[in-house]
């Protein structure tokens, strides 16, 4: 803690120093500072408008006595300390889906609930919408779904069009760079993480346990 604050000092110290010498930065500095707090501001209103709006138009399916109590408010804290700094609108709405969630009869036992939210946080929204692809097809019965045992659930061959227009090498490295996160992140998975080897270059992927929860709070 001493060493971090040692560090924050030192900082702090070098911006002003390189302020002083040349004002223009410092105005901007002064300038942005402003500018942040106003539309963190923004977001927090718009997170807590968006949440209050989805939780009347669910009244009967809310657990009014947990959207009383101080984890509700703690996650409403922590929720609105993520989406102040989102610039993403959808990004910041799916905070607000989380909230509305997390507050019904259905998901309120749920003791999970910070582990979700951070997950959502590490998530971009392209992200997020291919998990929702991916829910449609894996619950559509589509005919690219295989079931590899009467045990697993379905798994759907992926392709560069899930996640980009394009068809260049470029953007198969890119897709494939999403997935590698998604898969580190721990919302996909391959046949492999229970148990099974598969083809890397076959890239069979679904949700994984944690993948359909985080849909389960976003839906």
């Amino acid at each position: 803690m001493i060493e971090n604050t040692k560090v924050i000092e030192y900082m702090t110290a070098s911006i002003r120093a390189v302020a002083a010498s040349f004002p223009i930065i410092g105005s901007l500095a002064a300038g942005w500072s402003e500018y942040k707090n106003i539309k963190q501001a923004e977001h927090i209103d718009e997170i807590l408008i968006e949440f209050a709006k989805k939780i009347t138009q669910i009244e009967e399916s809310l657990d009014k006595e947990f959207l009383r109590s101080d984890e509700m408010k703690n996650l409403i804290e922590q929720a609105v300390n993520k989406g102040k700094d989102e610039i993403a609108q959808e990004k910041r709405r799916y905070y607000s889906e989380f909230l509305k969630n997390s507050a019904t009869k259905e998901l309120s036992l749920d003791n999970e609930k910070e582990m979700i939210l951070e997950t959502i946080s590490k998530l971009s929204v392209a992200q997020i919408k291919l998990m929702e692809e991916a829910t449609e097809i894996i619950n559509s019965g589509k005919s690219n779904i295989t079931k590899e045992n009467e045990e697993t659930w379905p798994y759907f061959q992926l392709h560069t069009d899930y996640l980009t227009t394009g068809d260049t090498v470029s953007d198969e490295n890119i897709a494939i760079a999403i997935v590698d996160y998604m898969l580190a992140v721990g919302v996909l998975e391959m046949p492999i993480h229970r148990g099974r080897l598969i083809s890397y270059e076959t890239r069979s992927i679904t949700l994984s346990n944690l993948g359909w929860r985080v849909i389960n709070y976003l839906k």
